[in-house]
Parts: structure tokens; sequence; C-alpha cells
């Protein structure tokens, strides 16, 4: 790590379900922070499909289409953060 390196620390995502204003937020966190480093904790995606907790059957998606979903999803992230792959 170096000195005085600027870290954004994104957690729990849970793509395809993350609020709305997700890239609007992180885009901002972006501009305003210009962080150097882009730590991702975990919870990237949901896999609410796969899950041991109760299932909500009101979910749209099948275990394949959730994960199409999560993949779409998480690239405009992805593009965000180019250089963090």
């Amino acid at each position: 790590m170096v000195e005085n390196e600027i870290v954004l620390i994104i957690s729990d995502l849970h793509a395809p379900y993350y609020h709305r204003d997700t890239i609007p937020f992180l885009t901002a966190i972006k501009k305003i922070f210009k962080p150097s480093r882009i730590i991702l904790t975990g919870d990237e995606a949901d896999y609410h499909c796969l899950s041991f907790h109760d299932s909500d059957p009101d979910l749209p998606f099948s275990p394949s289409a959730e994960l199409e979903k999560t993949i779409e999803k998480l690239e405009p992230i992805y593009k965000l953060f180019p250089d963090q792959r």
C-alpha cells in the first residue's frame, strides 16, 4: 500500500438486485475521491436462486437467468473501474 493512497471499499452489491442508484453513486464517489485502489470485499452477486435462505417466489429469475442478469448488472461497474480486474 502506498502512503496517502485513496482506497474505495465496496461491499455487498448483491447483483442483480443492487439499489438503482448504485452506479450513479459509485460514479460520483470515483469522481470526487479519485481512488487509486478499489477493493470488493464480497457478495458481488446475490445467488438468490441458489441460496439456502427462503426464496421469494415473485422474483423473475431461474438460476441461469439470474446469472446472466448478474453479469449484465456488474458490467457497468467493471467499466467504471477497468484497471481493477
